[in-house]
């Protein structure tokens, strides 16, 4: 036959309700409608594909939902099933509170009425995201967490009144959902530029995540220090006056530090790579330059996602932040 009508986007839960009331309750039209909250059309089309695929409600009550719905939009014979969709897309809409695999399978259903079952669905968005290399990185709540960490690369500069080479340590902080980055170079590695660093990476974002993750593993000791409330209370204070919390890595498995790894990685790569052949004689003026590399790299299409860490912020992260204070954290000196 012709194309098949597209079907309702109603989910498989309600789908198989309205045939159970119709079914077995034996229920008139518009009761189901309302008690369904579904329009009466659909109802009837659901009813009269039911009839066509000659279900009664023996033969379906202990079938799976997905199979349900299959049956009742069965493909044209012969119909050769595409096995691609927009993956991409789909990754980013699974990050987004709220949706599940089979919602989209329904918004995709409803676009290719002769597409894939349910089951396959799955299996190659699995398939896809095994390809892309995504289930390495676990998967991260948008505005969940923050990963921190200072970059192993310092950047030289001159300082012009005593005509001595200093090294600027760099700051990287990464968002766990959109992977959104924020580069920030400062003096050096102490409480003070830690908790600068931070306040100003959160005014980059306009917003404040649930968590901060903290890498505390590289340099031993004084690091584990820095977020230990009784010897840093500062970072604690920073922490309550924002309303988020440190959780620093060592909780989590070594999966989900990539991330801060991955971050700093990108940072050395796209930003350090280019800054070191330059000369500065300020750590402000290495941080207008990191500023502008910065804003390309978070406009990069990666590949892998087909978008730019802007677009996914954009999207999917920046709306999930917890709003920023209304005054910025006053460090303690």
């Amino acid at each position: 036959g012709g194309r098949t009508m597209p079907r309702p986007r109603i989910s498989m839960r309600k789908t198989k309700e309205i045939l159970r009331l119709a079914l077995k309750e034996g229920l008139p039209q518009r009761e189901i409608a309302s008690s369904t909250g579904v329009g009466k059309t659909t109802v009837q089309e659901v009813l009269a594909k039911a009839k066509l695929a000659g279900m009664d409600w023996d033969s379906i009550q202990h079938v799976h939902e997905p199979d349900i719905v299959s049956q009742l939009y069965p493909r044209p014979a012969g119909a050769k099933v595409k096995t691609d969709a927009d993956w991409p897309a789909i990754d980013r809409e699974m990050k987004k509170k709220g949706n599940t695999l089979s919602l989209l399978w329904l918004d995709y259903k409803q676009e290719n009425p002769d597409g894939m079952c349910y089951s396959s669905f799955c299996d190659y968005y699995r398939k896809w995201k095994r390809a892309s290399g995504l289930t390495m990185r676990q998967h991260h709540p948008a505005g969940k967490r923050l990963f921190v960490d200072f970059s192993g690369l310092k950047l030289p500069w001159l300082n012009l009144e005593t005509g001595e080479m200093r090294e600027a340590e760099i700051f990287v902080g990464v968002l766990g959902a959109s992977n959104f980055t924020f580069v920030r170079a400062v003096a050096d590695q102490s409480s003070a530029s830690w908790l600068d660093c931070h306040v100003r990476c959160l005014e980059f974002f306009g917003g404040v995540p649930e968590t901060i993750v903290p890498d505390n593993l590289r340099s031993g000791v004084s690091r584990a220090c820095r977020y230990d409330p009784d010897t840093n209370p500062a970072y604690q204070w920073f922490a309550e006056h924002y309303g988020t919390a440190i959780v620093p890595a060592r909780a989590y498995k070594p999966r989900d530090k990539a991330k801060a790894e991955v971050g700093v990685q990108v940072a050395q790569r796209w930003i350090l790579a280019v800054l070191r052949r330059q000369t500065f004689t300020s750590v402000a003026e290495i941080n207008v330059q990191i500023l502008l590399l910065l804003e390309r790299l978070n406009n990069r299409v990666m590949k892998h996602l087909g978008c730019s860490r802007q677009q996914l912020f954009n999207e999917i992260e920046k709306n999930t932040l917890k709003s920023l204070p209304p005054e910025p954290f006053s460090i303690p000196t």
